[in-house]
């Protein structure tokens, strides 16, 4: 196999040090290869030779199976880690004209340029594709530095060499900086995030907005509550967790479904709400989550929790029923002894879907291409829209990667969206069908969360009433 990631050394490194944790020998190309009519540049690509002693656990890790003898699954059934990863990958049929390393990858000590930071900057900008990158912007933002987020792309001069920056670039104008030694605090957050930062000598920009633009959105520091406890998946609130709090060390507040009554949610910017029976929430707090989403707050939900809200007129999407699922398969000929068989048809138990992003919307920034890989464990599925500008994400025409799901399932969740969002008032509501922090590995789709709580404001999307 042969593999490249060009924009997020977090990612990479992960990616191979999980393969080095299993004894799998990794080659970093020396010379440009090309395969399958791309080219993967010797700097930031990577040869994975079968023939060596962990073949049968490459093979699992890279393996697409998307059919099976036994299609009951208790759990998952696509585990394709490249996928899971959002790392593009390649099967490779011969060695010719591939020029690799003689000696396996390993890991080295991170290094960060800092040598572009000046004392005297305008202002500085870092690149939203690394993974930590929200972890570095909530430290900023907590710190009372003023930090903004580019909606359109620009080019800038960066020590002479003009570059070009895209939409969800974040800069921190020197302009209103009031917190003493901002500049020596940017430098080391950037170097503790290992991010690089560049400095621009002035507001104007060789192409595109100019730094002091209205397309800069202000970004502030989220405060966030996850609904839990009972009634709430513990596996997604946990994984949620792991992610908001753990990686990206923004404090995240649990509050039981039935303590929510007694909780104040103006002091909150932010709610997320996995999946999870939500009925159980009485009338007084409904109208309490209605009245603080109308008033600016915003609402991150998945799965179930998504269905919810649409249920109560806040969410303006619908969803595929279950005698809709029920109608895809054909029973006449079945027999009593069938039932276990079609219930596992009927079942997402765990697969990898290939969704399309727009990735024009701020939910998507930090994202280089429109395809991206997510994680599907459950048949809540989102009816097609034509309200405009509302779907961030929707499923390709063929979207199994990789696990089963039966095609009938594939077939209708196939142009259908998965991620959407829109303005509820002067809030934000964003839905879901996916886990995109799947079991805190999923690597490859955890920045849309980031992005819901960073940029949830950078989106005017509205609605008929």
């Amino acid at each position: 196999y042969i593999f490249t990631e060009s924009k997020d050394r977090y990612r990479l490194n992960a990616f191979l040090q999980k393969l080095q944790q299993h004894q799998i020998k990794v080659y970093p190309l020396t010379k440009d290869y090309k395969a399958n009519d791309k080219t993967y540049l010797a700097k930031q690509s990577y040869y994975i030779p079968l023939a060596q002693s962990q073949y049968r656990v490459i093979k699992a890790l890279f393996n697409q199976q998307k059919s099976f003898q036994d299609n009951t699954f208790y759990d998952v059934s696509g585990w394709t880690l490249p996928l899971a990863m959002n790392i593009e990958f390649a099967q490779v049929g011969g060695t010719r004209g591939l020029k690799i390393q003689q000696s396996p990858w390993q890991l080295k000590a991170a290094t960060t340029q800092m040598s572009s930071v000046s004392e005297t900057a305008y202002a500085y900008v870092f690149q939203w594709q690394n993974f930590m990158a929200p972890k570095l912007l909530h430290k900023l933002t907590r710190a009372d530095i003023k930090v903004k987020v580019a909606n359109k792309t620009f080019s800038a001069k960066v020590n002479g060499v003009t570059k070009a920056f895209n939409k969800g670039t974040i800069i921190i104008p020197a302009v209103s900086q009031y917190v003493a030694n901002w500049r020596s605090l940017v430098a080391d957050f950037a170097m503790e995030n290992d991010i690089p930062l560049m400095s621009l000598d002035t507001g104007l920009t060789v192409k595109g907005i100019d730094i002091g633009s209205g397309s800069f959105t202000p970004i502030a520091t989220p405060k966030v509550l996850m609904i839990g406890g009972k009634g709430v998946s513990q596996y997604e609130a946990a994984e949620m967790l792991y992610y908001v709090d753990n990686l990206m060390e923004i404090p995240l507040t649990v509050v039981e479904m039935s303590r929510l009554a007694g909780v104040n949610l103006a002091d909150y910017s932010h709610i997320i709400m996995v999946d999870g029976q939500y009925a159980k929430l009485n009338g007084a707090v409904e109208v309490k989550l209605k009245s603080w989403l109308s008033n600016g707050g915003v609402l991150f939900s998945q799965k179930r929790a998504a269905r919810w809200l649409s249920e109560k007129s806040l969410l303006k999407m619908n969803f595929v029923g279950k005698d809709d699922i029920d109608g895809l398969f054909d029973t006449e000929k079945l027999g009593y002894a069938d039932r276990e068989a079609l219930a596992a048809r009927k079942r997402i138990a765990g697969a990898i879907f290939q969704t399309k992003l727009d990735i024009d919307h701020p939910l998507a920034y930090g994202f280089e291409k429109s395809a991206l890989p997510v994680f599907r464990n459950s048949t809540v599925i989102m009816q097609q829209t034509s309200l405009p500008f509302v779907s961030v994400a929707k499923y390709s025409e063929a979207p199994l990667l990789s696990g089963y799901a039966d095609q009938n399932l594939v077939n209708l969740l196939a142009n259908h969206p998965t991620l959407v969002a829109h303005n509820v008032g002067k809030g934000r509501i964003i839905a879901s069908t996916d886990d995109f922090v799947f079991r805190g590995y999923f690597l490859g789709s955890m920045k849309i969360i980031a992005n819901s709580l960073f940029f949830s404001k950078a989106f005017n999307t509205m609605t008929s009433e």
